[in-house]
């Protein structure tokens, strides 16, 4: 009996362990880190592709949050977050998004969706931001993040090393969305974010 119960323990640990080394998981690990990137992103698209409402754009993809059209811009960390050359390249995007006024016409956002291929601690995601007095909200799907003055915001997927389970960490943001009550909030923040983000553009292109 105690040789079942023990064989039962170990069991059941290997169902919550986030598995790396077979299936989807290792061919994703044996991407370089461009390669990686591309397919968490392709992923991440998809998913919110197939959402209800959403739309396609050059961009991201548009998706109604609260019946309120939302940009939604896609990115990836494709290794640890404390590893300079997966972090990089996504850079500080939100000092982009005035290269993306064109999409806001009658869309709130860009809000910006970033999967990670590891874990994603409070520090980092406000690192990211560029300054820690901000909304931050940890959640079985990562972390959430709301600059009210800006109203920048950010979404962190940690532990996307598969495509099965990139899917799940953006049902399970879209479901905390709207079983918290959150997302009126964030498309209230991303419909202000875009009359500020049209605003940026405009000066910009008075000073070109």
């Amino acid at each position: 009996m105690d040789a079942v119960l023990a064989q039962a323990r170990e069991g059941g640990k290997g169902t919550g362990t986030l598995r790396s080394d077979l299936g989807a998981a290792l061919e994703w690990n044996r991407l370089d880190f461009a390669g990686r990137r591309e397919v968490m992103r392709q992923v991440i698209g998809e998913a919110l592709g197939q959402r209800t409402g959403s739309q396609t754009t050059a961009v991201g993809t548009v998706l109604p949050i609260d019946h309120k059209p939302t940009l939604i811009k896609v990115d990836a960390v494709p290794a640890a977050f404390t590893i300079a050359a997966a972090r990089e390249p996504i850079g500080r995007p939100h000092l982009q998004d005035h290269l993306s006024a064109h999409a806001l016409q009658k869309v709130g956002g860009p809000v910006h969706l970033i999967a990670c291929h590891r874990s994603v601690t409070e520090t980092q995601a406000t690192n990211l931001l560029g300054f820690p007095d901000a909304t931050v909200v940890s959640s079985p799907f990562g972390i959430y993040v709301a600059d009210e003055i800006q109203k920048m915001q950010f979404v962190f997927l940690a532990n996307c090393r598969d495509p099965s389970q990139t899917r799940h960490a953006v049902q399970r943001f879209l479901d905390w969305l709207e079983q918290s009550g959150e997302g009126k909030y964030l498309a209230e923040r991303a419909q202000a974010r875009a009359r500020i983000v049209k605003a940026i553009a405009q000066e910009q292109r008075q000073k070109a």
